[in-house]
């Protein structure tokens, strides 16, 4: 997966709101908010959550709050998280004698060498039908773990300036990049015979990177292969994951904010989160999050992206020019290097 929602919707909603029909409300990207709250596009909920009987800051995973604010003012509440987490085959790790992986972050003896040491293990070219440990999507930002793991980050602290050729974060992106031309433990994309579901249900890949909103797709899909979630490794500055969140607005130019509101509080009530963690993400409401949701079937870790969602996330380089930032990334890094092995490690 590349894009969490398509970019033809970003443009869309600008058009709507210029030609004067914006929507009256809208589920947004977080990450992509930013660029539109500097375009006077949502309306600020402040006064709606001062007197709410339903919608409290101190419900919600503090983190995932923050995600919809912009210079002390809320523009929207972010009902869910999806935290990238190891998506593994238990079968795959017991056939090749490999201990599962932990299931908590942080574990001190899960790190970068333990990490490869086991992707050697997991990865056999013999036979016609060669199998590999992992495969990480090209786009930029599933470097992230690595990076912050690391100590090393996009941009600097206060989102003032890059930070990409700083060594720590040279490094992060220099390790996703040598499990694949180094270790060939990662399928360049001339290895990648089918799709990734297909070779995890048919033992030919161990671990699939990615959100949390994959577990729908491994509740109906992995039916050939007992599976679990694993944390990132950790680094010298510990265990992180990214986490993409969604929150639910109302647009400046709406006739009926009011209705919206009440719209977007039942969304983000309990009863609304218990419905819609259907989606595989991870409800921002510690309640339902820490309760209805840790007993899903089938009973995997759960917890896992509960507690991803709550200390195991940093920033990402969110700003209101992440739409740029994005495009110049995943041109210079996706395709020509991650892809390509265009440069000499």
């Amino acid at each position: 997966m590349q894009h969490d929602t398509p970019a033809d919707f970003y443009n869309k909603v600008l058009v709507e709101a210029a030609a004067g029909t914006p929507s009256d409300g809208m589920m947004f990207e977080t990450k992509r908010m930013p660029n539109y709250i500097t375009q006077a596009f949502f309306l600020p909920l402040d006064k709606y959550v001062a007197t709410s009987k339903v919608t409290n800051e101190k419900d919600f995973f503090p983190f995932s709050w923050r995600k919809a604010q912009l210079d002390g003012k809320l523009y929207g509440i972010a009902w869910d998280e999806a935290p990238a987490v190891l998506f593994y085959s238990v079968d795959s790790f017991q056939k090749n004698g490999v201990d599962l992986p932990p299931k908590t972050w942080g574990t001190p003896d899960w790190n970068w060498q333990k990490f490869i040491d086991v992707c050697q293990k997991l990865t056999s070219k013999a036979g016609a039908s060669p199998s590999f440990a992992i495969r990480q999507s090209n786009w930029w930002i599933y470097s992230l773990p690595w990076i912050w793991s690391n100590g090393g980050d996009i941009l600097n602290a206060d989102f003032t300036k890059s930070n990409i050729t700083a060594t720590s974060t040279v490094e992060g992106f220099q390790y996703g990049y040598d499990l694949r031309w180094k270790y060939q433990v990662n399928p360049t994309p001339a290895d990648q015979k089918q799709k990734q579901e297909e070779d995890f249900n048919h033992g030919l890949l161990a671990m699939i990177p990615t959100n949390a909103a994959f577990g729908v797709v491994a509740r109906t899909q992995f039916t050939s292969v007992k599976w679990d979630v694993a944390p990132y490794p950790t680094g010298s500055a510990g265990a992180f994951t990214r986490s993409p969140a969604d929150a639910v607005t109302i647009a400046a130019e709406s006739k009926v904010p009011d209705k919206v509101w009440a719209f977007n509080e039942w969304v983000t009530s309990v009863d609304g989160l218990t419905i819609m963690m259907q989606q595989g993400r991870v409800p921002t409401r510690m309640e339902v999050a820490y309760g209805v949701y840790l007993k899903q079937q089938p009973a995997i870790n759960w917890q896992l992206m509960a507690d991803a969602s709550k200390d195991h996330q940093k920033n990402q380089p969110v700003t209101d020019k992440f739409q740029e930032t994005d495009k110049l990334l995943s041109d210079n890094w996706g395709g020509p290097v991650f892809d390509k092995n265009t440069v000499t490690p």
